[in-house]
């Protein structure tokens, strides 16, 4: 099957080893044209010389970090799928370069490179999927629809997590006291009692703290794609990038 022209694709990773094993997995299908960089800097530079279908973007890197990069992307309101490369306990950076619009991200110590254009492939699949759906005289109705949803949502998050903060911080304040007063005048057991349960609850607030802090996360991240979807229909024609790419969906390489 002839897949048509290639898509581009821009690696920007310092680590060179781990770089060039991409660049070396991708060229193995014969289905992009690949430029990979080394920083930050390059990247940005790349991305004012020429245009690309997908970016595979590492967020540690020197003075111009992945984010820095994922920042510029988001400001220059650019429609392209950008893959995040994190490195372990890198996930609130994550959380952070998706809320700008990144379409994915996958940990370098949990991935197998073999697999890698099955990822790669899957992410040019499902954008120019959702550029497709773009392709009317306004957005979708259901995005229209959504807007609503997004905001109540974001506005309710945000409301029971600042209300949750401050009952967490009550409480914790009404333990501690009761802790300082009751705990002098125990035995040694009923102390060691007092301190465990004291132990358990403070973890148990860490638990409900975190869940609220995930749960307005998750909304800025619903608001930031649904606006990206919006802004893609009066931005770059969609079409542009239709012809561009392999309808191999089971893409594997041995």
């Amino acid at each position: 099957m002839n897949p048509g022209p290639k898509a581009r694709i821009l690696i920007a990773d310092d680590e060179a080893t781990y770089r060039m094993s991409l660049v070396l997995v991708l060229n193995k299908t014969g289905l992009y044209e690949i430029e990979e960089v080394a920083s930050g800097e390059e990247a940005i530079g790349a991305l004012n010389q020429a245009e690309f279908d997908l970016i595979i973007l590492d967020h540690h890197m020197g003075e111009v970090s992945g984010l820095n990069v994922m920042q510029w992307i988001f400001e220059q309101k650019m429609q392209i799928p950008v893959i995040i490369l994190t490195g372990s306990g890198s996930d609130t950076i994550a959380v952070e370069m998706m809320k700008l619009g990144a379409y994915d991200y996958i940990r370098k110590d949990q991935m197998e490179v073999n697999r890698f254009p099955v990822l790669v492939n899957a992410t040019l699949q499902g954008f120019r999927s959702r550029m497709q759906r773009l392709q009317t005289t306004g957005p979708p109705a259901d995005a229209v629809r959504s807007r609503d949803v997004v905001g109540l949502l974001e506005n309710t998050s945000a409301s029971f997590s600042r209300s949750a903060e401050a009952v967490i911080g009550l409480i914790a304040d009404e333990f501690d006291e009761y802790r300082k007063r009751v705990r002098p005048n125990l035995d040694p057991s009923a102390r060691s009692d007092v301190d465990r349960i004291m132990k358990n609850f403070q973890e148990q607030l860490k638990l409900v703290s975190l869940f609220t802090k995930t749960l307005s996360d998750l909304a800025l991240i619903a608001r930031t794609r649904r606006d990206s979807s919006l802004q893609a229909n009066e931005g770059e024609d969609p079409t542009r990038l239709n012809s561009r790419w392999t309808d191999d969906s089971n893409l594997e390489l041995d």
